[in-house]
């Protein structure tokens, strides 16, 4: 039954209300289906005159408990909507939230390894500035690093000592 499905006690006892109501109206149908077949003149128009007294009611009465059973359950689901459109609120800002902080994090990481590039080629192109200049004895700058641009420092520091040991025999 449908009643299986609600959670509320309020909504079980609007359910129940409307139940025994529908109980009462079906009952009280009933009797007036069965004496309004009668064949006798006198009882049909009484059982017309209790169906404007009683039935018609009765059916207002089991309408309005409906209507109140409905309404609550719009109302439930109003707060339903509302609740969730919060939660979806919260999520979208943790969601921005996660996701400029991804953004940070990434450009501080993307910051450092390309300071740790830029910082030993600038020191390299300075000592190669130097090192043009007739400057070959002075050291290259220490590479910090295992990376590419560590190799090509080695690469000039084993140029420069070649270069001064031609130097040297001449």
């Amino acid at each position: 039954t449908i009643k299986e499905f609600m959670i509320s006690d309020e909504a079980k006892a609007l359910y129940d209300k409307v139940t025994a109501l529908l109980v009462d109206y079906y009952a009280l149908d009933a009797e007036m289906l069965k004496d309004g077949s009668s064949t006798n003149v006198a009882m049909s128009i009484y059982t017309q005159q209790r169906d404007v007294k009683e039935m018609a009611p009765a059916y207002e009465t089991v309408y309005a408990a409906f209507e109140d059973l409905m309404e609550y359950n719009v109302a439930q689901g109003d707060d339903t909507q509302h609740s969730l459109q919060a939660a979806t609120n919260v999520l979208v800002i943790l969601i921005i939230a996660v996701v400029i902080a991804a953004i940070a994090v990434s450009m501080a990481i993307g910051n450092r390894i390309a300071k740790g590039i830029a910082d030993p080629l600038a020191e390299l192109q300075n000592r190669l500035k130097t090192f043009t200049q007739g400057d070959i004895y002075s050291e290259f700058p220490a590479a910090k690093s295992q990376d590419e641009v560590a190799d090509m420092v080695d690469e000039v520091k084993l140029m420069a000592e070649k270069l001064q040991l031609i130097i040297g025999d001449m």
